[in-house]
């Protein structure tokens, strides 16, 4: 792995270089976690790299922000992200159009 720093991430790219990411409000950037010392107080500050199944079998690269209580997803495609969020439902169905 690379040395990494901390960052806004931007692109599906930055969760290939590395799979999970703490975010941190006092300076809105992401920070890599590389050891469980990294892990933040509040699982709601991670956002994790995952692999969506469509019924069709169809695979997505894309991340879940949470864990027990993931409430954000992002999907990549076209290298960008688009976003399901369950707070911003009209902006969601937009972007899915979009996917």
């Amino acid at each position: 792995m690379t040395n990494l720093t901390p960052k806004y991430i931007k692109t599906p790219s930055d969760f290939f270089e590395c799979p999970i990411w703490r975010y941190d409000y006092d300076d809105d950037l992401y920070y890599p976690v590389l050891e469980t010392d990294d892990l933040p107080e509040s699982e709601q500050d991670l956002t994790i790299r995952a692999i969506f199944t469509t019924p069709s079998g169809k695979k997505i690269d894309g991340y879940v922000v949470g864990i027990s209580r993931v409430f954000s997803i992002g999907l990549f495609g076209e290298d960008r992200f688009f976003y399901v969020n369950k707070n911003l439902g009209p902006e969601s169905r937009e972007w899915m159009n979009e996917f």
